[in-house]
């Protein structure tokens, strides 16, 4: 039977939301970004201008405008990536909200990935 608990119930690691300015950007392209929605130890949500989908696959970066923090290489899953919205404006088509799980991180890379959660997300002073 299925589990019948919200989604936010069923997560093992909590969500905080993140500073603006803040973008994921699929490695090796970083011209292909998209803006964090949220963040957890496990994983984060954020959305894209629409393009081709599953360009979201294995390895992302996490990246501030001002470059005051870039984390690369990061093992990336895809779990969900749908339509939110239908825009006409500047020929802008439809903005996606993609999901998806960190994979196995190094212990460097877990440590970089909670000083971002620290110091860029909700649970920092903003």
């Amino acid at each position: 039977m299925a589990d019948k608990k919200p989604i936010a119930a069923r997560r093992k690691h909590e969500r905080f939301t993140v500073r603006e300015g803040v973008s994921v950007a699929f490695v090796p392209y970083l011209s292909k970004q998209g803006q964090i929605i949220d963040i957890s130890e496990g994983g984060l949500a954020f959305r894209y201008i629409s393009g081709k989908k599953g360009l979201w696959r294995e390895f992302i970066a996490i990246l501030i405008d001002r470059m005051d923090f870039f984390f690369k290489d990061v093992p990336f899953k895809t779990v969900y990536d749908f339509k939110i919205k239908h825009v006409n404006f500047f020929g802008v088509k439809s903005i996606q909200r993609c999901g998806g799980k960190f994979g196995d991180l190094t212990s460097v890379q877990t440590a970089k990935l909670e000083y971002f959660i620290k110091n860029y997300s909700s649970l920092s002073k903003m």
